[in-house]
């Protein structure tokens, strides 16, 4: 039998990293208290020429040129939300909790005691929030809430008819506004925009190999942790909010996006216990990310349910086949970055001089040198493709079964480099073509 992801790591806790909103109907969350078909389609406006732009690859660059940036890039995003994106959650929450107060003061007031004046300063402040939102965050999210919308229908809507003096017209328009206002200071509306934990839409093309949010198509989920000296971060992403819906590792009470919680397990979790061997402490910053295939699983979505969908013909969530990503197959991937290029090759150099090179394996392109090493604190062999990238240095396929025992007759691949490089493939350590 093939061994299961569980067999390779064994961390039934990380099942917290998926802390899934389906519980939280995020799907609902407009739409659900709308009162006509066009409130349900002004909540979320695009970036336009603010648009984050993927730094493309030059194809005639070696593999290590090409993947260094990419993992940079992704640690940079990391880095963000690790050390800038709770103030500027704080400073978005903040402003837009400023501007459902004064709608509160104005719908407290009888519209024929509201001016024009009055309108054309809250649809002002509306575009003021508009603005903002995109200041914080648009350097990695590019959908925002629909504040723009809300101005125009400000415009368009309440203040002819307050100019006409038709006061019942004016409060009724002016109420759905205000409502839509009321939804955009609650916790799951900016995390549904600004996700910090459950990563979707353009933050996942970090991950892959994709060149932007229209291009993603890939049936992998991401488990990262990122470490520096003086923090850290778990993350879980995903290629769809759909699937930031389930609760893939089955826990009862996973943690929510909300609460404000890491979803990623502790610090004695055995997904670090088998990197520890491989870890230099001079490293800047280390990165564990587990690449899992939720198609090669013994459950799967229906195909309603696939990348991109968000309705379907099932009651609830429950009701769903969701993965089962407790038996999915994975490939553990763990990163260090350090001050230069001498250190990393040092930092190499050293997990080679603990453990023996047994042989070379090549994914997209590079080189890795597959080592092992008996001696380890797990007490147990643990094995491990390594190779240095620059100022990193990339452990592939961290496991403790031995290369050959990774496949069998029931595999889905034929041997173990078959299956590591479809799972790495579709994501960023696929470079160029030559591997596929």
């Amino acid at each position: 039998m093939t061994p299961t992801r569980r067999d390779y790591i064994r961390v039934g806790t990380v099942g917290a990293v998926a802390s899934i909103s389906g519980c939280l109907g995020f799907d609902s969350i407009i739409a659900d208290e709308s009162d006509s078909e066009e409130d349900s389609n002004i909540d979320s406006e695009q970036n336009e020429s603010d648009t984050p732009e993927q730094e493309s690859d030059d194809p005639e660059t070696q593999v290590s040129e090409s993947l260094e940036p990419r993992i940079a890039t992704l640690s940079e995003y990391l880095d963000w939300l690790l050390t800038e994106y709770d103030s500027r959650r704080q400073s978005y929450t903040t402003t837009v909790g400023e501007l459902h107060r004064d709608f509160r003061e104005l719908n407290d007031r009888d519209m024929q005691d509201v001016s024009i004046e009055d309108i054309d300063r809250l649809s002002s402040d509306l575009e003021d929030a508009a603005d903002h939102a995109r200041e914080m965050f648009s350097e990695y999210y590019t959908s925002h809430y629909g504040f723009r919308s809300l101005s125009t229908r400000l415009q368009n809507d309440v203040r002819p008819s307050l100019r006409r003096s038709e006061y019942e017209t004016a409060s009724t328009d002016f109420n759905r506004i205000s409502r839509q206002v009321a939804r955009a200071t609650s916790s799951e509306t900016t995390s549904r925009y600004y996700p910090k934990y459950l990563v979707h839409q353009y933050p996942y093309i970090f991950f892959t190999d994709a060149e932007n949010e229209d291009s993603i198509s890939t049936n992998r989920v991401f488990e990262a942790y990122y470490e520096t000296a003086d923090d850290s971060l778990g993350v879980f992403a995903a290629p769809d909010q759909m699937n930031l819906r389930q609760h893939p590792f089955g826990v009862e009470q996973p943690t929510s996006e909300f609460d404000g919680r890491s979803p990623f397990p502790d610090r004695e979790s055995d997904v670090f216990a088998l990197a520890g061997w491989l870890s230099d402490n001079r490293a800047e910053y280390e990165l564990y990310l587990n690449v899992i295939d939720y198609g090669l699983t013994s459950g799967s979505f229906p195909d309603s349910y696939q990348l991109g969908t968000r309705h379907g013909s099932a009651d609830s969530v429950s009701d769903l086949s969701i993965p089962d990503f407790n038996n999915a197959d994975s490939v553990i991937v763990y990163i260090q970055c350090f001050e230069n290029e001498q250190t990393a090759s040092q930092a190499a150099e050293q997990i080679k001089s603990d453990a023996v090179v047994e042989s070379t394996a090549t994914y997209y392109g590079t080189d890795y040198e597959q080592v092992f090493n008996s001696s380890t604190e797990l007490g147990e062999t643990v094995y491990a493709d390594i190779v240095q990238v620059g100022q990193h240095v990339l452990c592939v396929d961290v496991n403790r079964t031995q290369w050959p025992e990774r496949v069998d007759g029931s595999s889905e691949f034929d041997n173990n480099h078959e299956r590591v490089e479809h799972h790495l493939g579709s994501t960023l350590f696929e470079t160029d073509s030559e591997g596929q």
